[in-house]
């Protein structure tokens, strides 16, 4: 018996060891999904390096540990949680990938808006779920949605009814306690936004320790005609967690999404953004800044389906990478024969701030229609060194100086996050995070 193949059984185990306990048995449509993503999962294994969508990720430090399922931990204090320090008035907190109601706050929200856990949701107004879920692709993108399908107990439904728009950020937050064991969490979360509501979204993940577990979560969001989200997104596990964030958006006419992410933590992470138009005139606008640290990797993957004609994408991703820390940008944007005036526009830049530092870019475009507006471009490169030299002139030391310049750097992207306290929370996050990088590892 090959490493594969034990540790295939070894999540199957997981999977059988779970089912009497996930929440929906009663529901025939949800079980037969579950059941169809779990032969999914047993027929296609674990990606290997021979798969286009992870040549360049190496899943086997993830699949060489042994998580346990997540369960409830109510030991945790909102006093000491200092990623709640700065959050919204409505807010839903999920501990260790399981609805806390001591710690969440939700009041006074417009008329027939509904915000729960999964589980709630699922008890309360499971048809919400089924309209999200019906219209999800997720069966034919990669084996890990599987494995969150065939699992997930928990996660944030959100839906907001026809022309009500919500003045107020709506928080997730997901936590992971200090002691829990290795765990494998896979919360859902289930967005829908029916004709003309709007809405902002801030979903944060964060951690109170450097322990080891594992996060799979996967996110669906459903636009209707003229239906507006803002999405801001915002991760900072554990150093020693693992984590992968995959997230569905359906575009049906006239609708706009503004997605904006910032990958700062886990040891390994994965991002992954698939975009489909399946109305005219609808807008996606994507930005994200990812800043990999020693030792760490940092995954992201962009799939935009222009599938009719006159809309619109848009994507900027940044990377700052530093010490042996490596980055992965893959951007692919699908313009389909019939979507004629479309325009999209795809790029990335890398700032390398050592030469042991390693970043794999590639960007692409699949044109078919001839009545389009497309671009895409990368670039890698170092610090400037008359930026530097101007910063010193001026009595800055130079590890000052960097960070300055790296700030500056990320801004382009850290400027479009409209939620100020997450926009705070982020620039205060990443200039830690340079500030405690030894002068010595920034190198030119």
């Amino acid at each position: 018996m090959n490493a594969v193949t034990t540790t295939l059984e070894k999540y199957q185990q997981l999977i059988q060891s779970q089912q009497s306990q996930l929440p929906g048995a009663q529901l025939p449509w949800l079980q037969a999904q579950r059941e169809q993503a779990k032969q999914r999962f047993m027929k296609s294994g674990f990606p290997t390096r021979k798969s286009e969508l992870w040549r360049y990720t190496n899943v086997d430090s993830l699949l060489n540990n042994s998580f346990v399922p997540a369960t409830r931990d109510a030991t945790i204090a909102p006093e000491n949680i200092k990623a709640l320090a700065q959050t919204q008035k409505q807010r839903i907190v999920f501990i260790n990938g399981r609805y806390s109601e001591r710690l969440s706050q939700l009041q006074d929200l417009p008329s027939g808006v509904y915000i729960a856990s999964v589980q709630q949701a699922l008890a309360e107004r499971s048809e919400i779920l089924q309209k999200v879920l019906e219209k999800s692709p997720t069966g034919n993108f990669h084996v890990f949605n599987d494995l969150n399908t065939a699992m997930f107990h928990d996660g944030l439904v959100f839906y907001v009814p026809e022309n009500i728009e919500i003045p107020e950020p709506i928080e997730v937050v997901y936590l992971s306690s200090n002691d829990s064991q290795a765990y494998v969490a896979s919360p859902r979360n289930l967005i829908c936004l029916e004709n003309n509501a709007s809405a902002t979204l801030v979903e944060r993940y964060a951690a109170e320790h450097s322990n080891t577990y594992f996060t799979n979560g996967l996110g669906e969001v459903v636009l209707n005609t003229g239906a507006r989200l803002e999405h801001y997104r915002l991760q900072e596990e554990s150093p020693s967690a693992y984590h992968i964030s995959t997230l569905f958006v359906h575009h049906e006419a006239q609708s706009q999404y503004k997605g904006n992410t910032i990958v700062l933590g886990g040891k390994w992470s994965r991002t992954d953004y698939n975009v489909q138009f399946h109305g005219e005139y609808a807008q996606s606008i994507l930005d994200g800044l990812y800043l990999v640290n020693d030792k760490q990797l940092a995954d992201i993957h962009l799939n935009i389906k222009h599938a009719v004609p006159h809309c619109s994408s848009e994507q900027d991703f940044r990377g700052i990478l530093l010490g042996t820390g490596r980055g992965v940008f893959d951007g692919l944007i699908n313009v389909a024969e019939q979507a004629q005036k479309s325009e999209a526009h795809l790029y990335n830049a890398n700032l390398m701030l050592s030469r042991n530092a390693e970043v794999d870019t590639k960007p692409q475009l699949l044109i078919y229609a001839d009545d389009v507006k497309c671009s895409h471009g990368t670039t890698v490169g170092q610090l400037e060194p008359e930026q530097l030299f101007y910063l010193r002139s001026r009595g800055i030391n130079e590890a000052e100086a960097k960070k300055m310049l790296c700030i500056g750097f990320a801004q382009t992207v850290l400027e479009k996050c409209g939620v100020e306290t997450l926009r705070t929370r982020a620039e205060t996050a990443l200039s830690e995070s340079l500030l405690n990088v030894p002068t010595a590892k920034i190198e030119m």
